[in-house]
C-alpha cells in the first residue's frame, strides 16, 4: 500500500515486477493505495489501469485506490464520516482496505523545495 500516490508510478513499477500469472489476483485483491487530492487520484487511477491493460491486454478497473487520507481512516471519526464525504464506491473501497491484512506500507513523500 502506498500512502501518497501522486501519479501511481510506484504501484505501476510493482505491477511490472510481478509474475504475470499472479497479476490479476494481486491487482484486484492485494494492491492498495491512497491519495488525498482529487486530480492526482484520477491521474494515478488512469495510469494504473492503463499499465494493467498494457501488461495483460484486458481492461479491469483498479478498485484498490481510495480518495482518502491514510492517517485519518484509522480514526473512528473519519470512518463514520466517509458516507457523508465521498461517494458510496469510495467508501466501500476504504472499508475493504481497512479490513485487509496489509503487511507492507510504502510511504512516499512529495519533494518540497527548501523554505516550504
Amino acid at each position: 500500500m502506498t500512502r501518497l500516490l501522486e501519479t501511481g508510478n510506484f504501484i505501476i513499477r510493482v505491477m511490472h515486477e510481478m509474475q504475470r500469472h499472479k497479476l490479476l489476483f494481486k491487482y484486484q485483491q492485494e494492491l492498495h493505495c491512497n491519495e488525498v487530492m482529487l486530480l492526482p487520484y484520477y491521474i494515478a487511477s488512469m495510469n494504473i489501469e492503463h499499465a494493467y491493460y498494457e501488461l495483460t491486454r484486458s481492461y479491469v478497473p483498479f478498485e484498490g485506490i481510495c480518495l482518502v487520507d491514510t492517517f485519518e481512516i484509522a480514526e473512528k471519526q473519519q470512518t463514520s464520516a466517509l458516507d457523508q464525504m465521498f461517494n458510496k464506491e469510495n467508501t466501500v473501497r476504504v472499508k475493504r482496505q481497512q479490513e485487509a491484512p496489509i503487511f507492507v506500507i510504502i510511504e512516499t513523500h512529495h519533494i518540497m523545495p527548501a523554505g516550504e
